[in-house]
């Protein structure tokens, strides 16, 4: 009897026309609605704004960055990481706790468009600029380890292969 009452209630038309559909608003990494003239200088990017709105940035670093207001984004490094002798920048977001750093995107003006071209994810790491790569320092900790004093660090480097940094 439920099954027959949830089916009498579906009688209306399959499909309803409502108009043309919206237009796709401008590109989520169009640097905030600065002009061409604008993103010649890379420093005049909003980047908080840009990681809100950037679908290759995780949620759970928007989360991070939308809870705590002003805090989230570590000091930016601005330096040419694609060859191009532009500056690019190198966005560390601090999760604010004792972890450090949470995550790490890189941003490039390229044909016009910022563009994410390079993430990184995880736990106790830091990241730094050398010779127009980026490099990050991964803790690693033995079993004994205090959190405090990880046993070494891993350095892992990334350079530019034309369309985005790859691990070397």
């Amino acid at each position: 009897m439920v099954v027959a009452l949830a089916l009498a209630g579906c009688g209306g038309p399959a499909l309803r026309i409502e108009g043309p559909a919206p237009s796709p608003g401008p590109d989520p990494l169009s640097a905030n609605g600065l002009r061409p003239d604008q993103l010649a200088n890379i420093h005049n990017v909003d980047l908080r704004r840009t990681l809100l709105a950037d679908p290759g940035v995780s949620e759970s670093v928007k989360r991070t960055l939308e809870a705590c207001g002003a805090c989230g984004l570590a000091n930016p490094v601005y330096a040419d990481v694609t060859g191009d002798e532009q500056d690019d920048v190198l966005v560390p977001v601090d999760s604010g706790g004792s972890g450090g750093l949470m995550a790490a995107y890189a941003y490039a003006v390229r044909d016009g468009r910022l563009r994410q071209v390079f993430h990184y994810e995880g736990l106790d790491f830091g990241v730094r600029v050398r010779d127009g790569a980026v490099q990050v320092i991964q803790a690693v900790y033995g079993p004994d380890d205090p959190h405090c004093c990880p046993s070494s660090h891993d350095v892992q480097t990334y350079s530019w292969d034309g369309s985005r940094l790859v691990r070397r």
